[in-house]
C-alpha cells in the first residue's frame, strides 16, 4: 500500500488550536485519461468536508482503498500538499492502468472447472472460443464498453456499455446491454442433483435474445439504488418440446417476457476484490413476466450480506450470508426455474459437482484467513512499465459453509433439495494487482466426498 502523508510530522503540532481540519482543495495529477472529477467522485473526502485531526491518517487510508479499488489505477498516492491550523489540501498522484483489453475467450461452458474435467471427461466440444473486448474508462469517466464475439459450445454476440454518471451532480448512472446467443446443447432437466443435457450437432436448439437497461441513483460513494428492465425473447426447436414438454411449460416454441427488478446496494468494504474489513449488503426484488407473454410469472426477493473483520494483523474473518424466497409460488417453466445452489457464486463448498434447484434457498459461508505473504514483486521482464511491480498477497484459510434449498416441485432423485447441506476445508487464495483472485480449495461435504476445486474472479 502506498499512502504517502507528507508533512505528517506537523500534525501533532496542531492540536493546540482546533481538533478539526477542513478540506480546502483536492488536486489530481498523473491522470492522462481519467477526468480529475471522476477520481474525486470515487472518494469519501470532498472539498468542504471536515476531518478530525486524530482520524486524518485513517481517513486518508480509507480513501486510498476506495481509489485503488476502482481498478482504474496501478498505484495511488495521497499527499498532504498544504496544511494549516484549520485547513488541509490534498494532492492525489495516480498511475493509470491499461484500459484496453482484447482478451481471447478460451473458457468452459460448464459451471466450473471440476465439472468439465470430471463429469464431462474434458470434452473439447464444451469449450467456447472467441474474443472479449474490454475498453475500460472509455471516456475518462470510469465508463466501460464491452464487446463479445464467441463461438463453440455457445455462439454469442454481446454489446455492453456502462456509464457511472451522466448528470451534473454525478449521482445518476446508466447501463445498456444487448445479447444474442444460441446453442446446440441445452440443459433439459436436473436428475440426481446434476444437469442433464440434450445435444444435436446439426442445428441450434435454443436461441436467446435480450435487451436490457439499468439506471441507478448513487448519492454517496458507498450507496446505490438500481432499477433494471429487461426484454427476453427465447426460441427453441420442436425437438426440445418433444423430449421436454415442461421446458417452456406451455407447448410453445417461443417465450417472450419483460423483467423488472429493484436493488439497493451498500458497499463499505475496504477493497472490493479481496476485502479484509467492512461489509457489503444487497437487497433485490425481481418480477419476471410483465405485460407481454404469459409463460413466465414469478416474483422473488433476495438479500445478501457479507461482513469482514480483522482479528489482528494476520488473521481475519469473512462471513457471507444470502437468502432468496419466491413470493409467487406458481411452478415455472424449467428454463426459468429458480436456480438455487451450484450456479455462479451461489454454492456450498464441496458440492461443486452438483446443482440444487428450488423456490427458496439460503446459505452461510465462513472463512478464517491468515496472511502468508504480502509484498510488491518487481518483474523486470514485463514490457509494460506500470505492470513491472506486482502487488502479491497469499492467504491460507479454513472454510465452513451451510446451506438449504426448499423445492416444493422437486423430483425424487434430487436428494440435495429440502435438506441441510454442509461443506468446507482448507484453501489457498492468491491476490494479484488488487484485482485478480485465484482460489485453490480442498473441500469435503456431508457425504464425505472430497475434492480440490479451482475458483477465480477478475475485477472488471
Amino acid at each position: 500500500m502506498k499512502v504517502v502523508l507528507t508533512l505528517i510530522v506537523f500534525i501533532s503540532m496542531l492540536v493546540s488550536t482546533s481538533a478539526q481540519l477542513t478540506v480546502k482543495q483536492i488536486t489530481v495529477e498523473g491522470n492522462k485519461k481519467t477526468k480529475a472529477a471522476t477520481v474525486i467522485r470515487e472518494m469519501e473526502l470532498q472539498v468542504g468536508d471536515t476531518i478530525a485531526k486524530s482520524q486524518l491518517q485513517d481517513r486518508i487510508q480509507e480513501n486510498w482503498k476506495l481509489l485503488i479499488g476502482t481498478g482504474l489505477f496501478l498505484s495511488v498516492e495521497i499527499n498532504i500538499a498544504e496544511l494549516s491550523n484549520d485547513d488541509i489540501s490534498l494532492l492525489i498522484t495516480v498511475e493509470e492502468d491499461w484500459y484496453i483489453y482484447p482478451i481471447p475467450i478460451l473458457e468452459l461452458a460448464d459451471r466450473n472447472f471440476n465439472e468439465w474435467w470430471t463429469t464431462f471427461n474434458r470434452d473439447l466440444r464444451r469449450i467456447n472460443l472467441g474474443l472479449r473486448f474490454y475498453w475500460l474508462n472509455t471516456t475518462g469517466r470510469n465508463d466501460q464498453l464491452k464487446l463479445v464475439a464467441q463461438y463453440g459450445f455457445t455462439q454469442k454476440y454481446e454489446l455492453d456499455y456502462q456509464l457511472p454518471f451522466f448528470n451534473r451532480k454525478k449521482t445518476l448512472g446508466a447501463h445498456f446491454n444487448a445479447l444474442f446467443a444460441r446453442a446446440k446443447e441445452v440443459n433439459l432437466r436436473t436428475i440426481n442433483n446434476k444437469t442433464v443435457f440434450f445435444r444435436q450437432d446439426d442445428q441450434y436448439l435454443l436461441n436467446r435474445n435480450r435487451l436490457g437497461v439499468r439506471f441507478w441513483y448513487r448519492p454517496q460513494v458507498r450507496e446505490k439504488l438500481e432499477f433494471r428492465a429487461q426484454y427476453f425473447n427465447n426460441r427453441i426447436q420442436d425437438t426440445i418440446q418433444q423430449v421436454s414438454p415442461e421446458f417452456f411449460n406451455n407447448q410453445a416454441l417461443k417465450q417472450e417476457y419483460l423483467s423488472l427488478d429493484l436493488r439497493f446496494i451498500s458497499d463499505h468494504r475496504d477493497l472490493r476484490a479481496y476485502p479484509l474489513k467492512g461489509y457489503y449488503s444487497s437487497s433485490k426484488l425481481q418480477k419476471d413476466g410483465i405485460g407481454i407473454g404469459k409463460s413466465v410469472n414469478s416474483l422473488t426477493a433476495s438479500s445478501l450480506l457479507a461482513y469482514y473483520f480483522p482479528i489482528n494483523k494476520k488473521f481475519s474473518v469473512e462471513l457471507i450470508g444470502k437468502a432468496q424466497a419466491a413470493i409467487i409460488r406458481k411452478q415455472q417453466p424449467f428454463y426459468n426455474i429458480q436456480r438455487a445452489l451450484g450456479y455462479k457464486n451461489d454454492f456450498v463448498r464441496g458440492y461443486e459437482y452438483y446443482v440444487v434447484d428450488g423456490m427458496d434457498y439460503g446459505y452461510q459461508k465462513t472463512s478464517i484467513r491468515y496472511e502468508l505473504f504480502n509484498k510488491d514483486i518487481t518483474v523486470n521482464v514485463i514490457p509494460f512499465q506500470g505492470f513491472k511491480t506486482i502487488p502479491l498477497k497469499l492467504y491460507f484459510k479454513i472454510n465452513n459453509d451451510f446451506g438449504y434449498v426448499n423445492n416444493p416441485y422437486g423430483e425424487a432423485t434430487n436428494s440435495l433439495e429440502n435438506t441441510w447441506l454442509w461443506g468446507g476445508g482448507p484453501a489457498i487464495d492468491l491476490v494479484l494487482y488488487h484485482r485478480y483472485v485465484v482460489q485453490f480449495e480442498f473441500s469435503v461435504n456431508r457425504f464425505n466426498e472430497k475434492g480440490l476445486y479451482l475458483h477465480y474472479q477478475f475485477l472488471f
